[in-house]
């Protein structure tokens, strides 16, 4: 176990974490209160800084960024990828001492044949019987090394299969969301880099997107059906996007479509698109059969011509946003250059 608590230490410690859930308005959820329980024992320490620098900046403690550090601090992530090097380097070292051994393998091969045709062009009956013996041993040997060899490589052929999977996995952990499919800001940043390198003068738009008052919606309905409108929305939100774009959930309700070579004028008709698309979505309760409120979503373009920080991306993409809401929100706004 994790937490080497007594009973009484063990009951003292889930109250104050229910307290602290309480104080942080957040349901009791598993990852949740595995996060509290973590705040309220103080010994991870990077997770309690972490949380701190959050409320710091008197940010809201969503269930995006709960998960997040939940991944990063509690899971241990890191140590999984650690344990997934050294295998992929322990594969590399097997393969190498494999083909090690086929090159020496073939090299006395050769050996003996350049010997054994010495011998045989000798014309001396006892050195060509000598040679004939010597290069059917050698054959032998060599096929029997072969067969090894081919043996090891299926093996190392199935631990690489095996390991490819265990690296989609992390790629997913790494560059996907897990509520909504969509990518992160790491994957943002890798592919703005990417496109960039391609082709250095080249455009990309943004669009910024944020729920209107969704937070209501898990202050009204709970968690479970603010995550599945969330979701849905993703989905809907990246039904617009082609494969030459990237749909990136970068907060808690914020999304962000990136458009390698479109302008600001094309990427606000595909916003427009996305913004009615989304006003037409309707929910309703599978538990209760309760109609849930009209959603609608704010959105702000803005426009790349070289390369910048993620987060320097986002602050101008946000500034569209408050724009769309200071105007009554469910609205198209663009940045002012």
């Amino acid at each position: 176990m994790k937490h080497h608590d007594s009973i009484k230490q063990a009951n003292q410690k889930m109250n104050r974490a229910i307290a602290q859930l309480q104080q942080w308005q957040l349901p009791a959820t598993p990852v949740n209160y595995a996060v509290g329980y973590d705040f309220v024992d103080g010994k991870n320490a990077p997770l309690i800084a972490a949380v701190k620098r959050r409320l710091t900046r008197h940010k809201r403690l969503d269930a995006f960024f709960i998960d997040e550090i939940y991944r990063q601090y509690i899971l241990g992530q890191s140590k999984f990828r650690e344990e997934l090097v050294t295998d992929l380097d322990k594969l590399a070292a097997e393969l190498s001492q494999n083909c090690q051994r086929s090159g020496i393998s073939a090299e006395r091969f050769i050996t003996s044949l350049e010997t054994g045709i010495k011998d045989i062009s000798s014309g001396e009956q006892t050195r060509i019987h000598q040679a004939l013996k010597q290069l059917a041993e050698s054959a032998a040997l060599a096929k029997k090394q072969q067969h090894q060899l081919v043996k090891a490589l299926k093996k190392s052929q199935q631990q690489t299969a095996v390991l490819l999977d265990e690296l989609e996995e992390v790629r997913q952990e790494i560059y996907l969301d897990p509520l909504t499919g969509l990518f992160n800001t790491k994957a943002m940043a890798q592919h703005l880099d990417l496109w960039f390198k391609e082709v250095p003068d080249r455009k990309v738009a943004a669009i910024a997107i944020n729920i209107d008052h969704f937070f209501q919606y898990s202050d009204n309905f709970g968690p479970l059906i603010s995550d599945v409108i969330l979701s849905k929305i993703a989905t809907k939100i990246s039904s617009y996007v082609d494969k030459s774009g990237l749909p990136v959930r970068s907060g808690g309700d914020e999304f962000v479509i990136l458009l390698p070579d479109i302008n600001s004028s094309t990427a606000g008709e595909i916003a427009e698109k996305i913004r009615q698309g989304i006003e037409k979505l309707r929910f309703v309760s599978s538990q209760t059969g309760t109609r849930l409120p009209k959603t609608t979503i704010s959105l702000g373009i803005s426009e790349m011509t070289a390369p910048e920080p993620v987060q320097q991306v986002l602050a101008r993409s946000r500034q569209a946003v408050a724009r769309a809401q200071e105007d009554g929100r469910n609205r198209v706004a663009t940045t002012k250059n």
